[in-house]
C-alpha cells in the first residue's frame, strides 16, 4: 500500500520473464511482492527465522 503511491510497480503471484544471458523464459512464481519487476520480497511474520523459512525463500525462485 505504501509502494504504489511512491511510484513503484507492485505485483504479486504472477508470471515473470527471467532473462539470463541470451535466454528468456516465463515462470509462474509464488512470491509475496515483486517491486519494479526486479526485487522479490518475501514477507514473514514470525518470532524466529527457522531453516524451513530459508527453504521456502529459495524455492520461491524455482
Amino acid at each position: 500500500m505504501e509502494l504504489e503511491p511512491r511510484g513503484f510497480i507492485v505485483q504479486n503471484q504472477d508470471n515473470v520473464i527471467v532473462c539470463y544471458k541470451k535466454f528468456q523464459r516465463e515462470y509462474p512464481l509464488r512470491f509475496d511482492i515483486l517491486v519494479n519487476k526486479c526485487l522479490i520480497v518475501e514477507i514473514k511474520a514470525v518470532e524466529t527465522v527457522r531453516p524451513i523459512h530459508k527453504v521456502q525463500l529459495l524455492s520461491t525462485a524455482r
